[in-house]
Order: structure tokens, then C-alpha cells, then sequence
């Protein structure tokens, strides 16, 4: 299992696509949740199994938290692409810190 999508309301569009309402999406990797995404409303695309939204996106991996407005997801390629007003959170930042430089940039001796 790689992905699961979950909604309140689904309903099939005339083009064959899904709308869903209140998607959680669960992203697995090596069968340990890896990471979530939600938002209100959404659509699937059947055909390119894509899902794509122009709401409000909160995605949530390891120590990562990253919010905006609208959003891409490719089952295929297990790619999300955040499209505008991204936010950025990471928790513990001391897993990247550089033990060589201090806070604001300042080298230590």
C-alpha cells in the first residue's frame, strides 16, 4: 500500500473526474505512514491519477509541515507540488544545523 485518499462526499463530475470533499490523504513508504495531506475540496482525475485543488492545502511529513493554496498530487510519481502562498515549518532543525555556525550567521572560532 502506498496511498490512501479518504473524503466525506464524493460525487462523480460528467467528465468522469471526482469531486471530493474533505480529503485526508495518507502517503505510506515501506508500509509506515510517511506523511498527510488535507483539504476541503479537491478533484480527482481519473485518467492522469491526479489530484488537484485550488483550496486551502496542509501537507504534514516527518518533522515538515508545509501549507498553501492549491496543489498537485501524482499518484505515480508520489509527487506533491504546492501552487501558491506556501509556509514552510520545520521542527527541529537541529537534524540540518551546521555545528560550525552560530545563530544569525555568525562563524565560531
Amino acid at each position: 500500500l502506498k496511498n490512501e485518499v479518504f473524503g466525506d462526499v464524493a460525487r462523480e463530475l460528467p467528465d468522469g473526474n471526482i469531486e471530493l470533499f474533505n480529503l485526508r490523504l495518507f502517503i505510506y513508504k515501506e508500509g509506515a505512514l510517511d506523511g498527510t495531506a488535507e483539504t476541503p475540496r479537491c478533484i480527482y482525475n481519473r485518467k492522469e491519477k491526479m489530484i488537484f485543488s485550488n483550496a486551502e492545502v496542509t501537507m504534514q511529513q516527518g518533522n515538515m509541515l508545509v501549507s498553501g493554496i492549491g496543489f498537485r498530487w501524482y499518484s505515480d510519481r508520489e509527487f506533491i507540488e504546492i501552487l501558491n502562498n506556501s509556509f514552510v515549518i520545520i521542527r527541529d532543525t537541529r537534524l540540518w544545523a551546521d555545528k560550525e555556525v552560530k545563530p544569525y550567521g555568525k562563524k565560531s572560532n
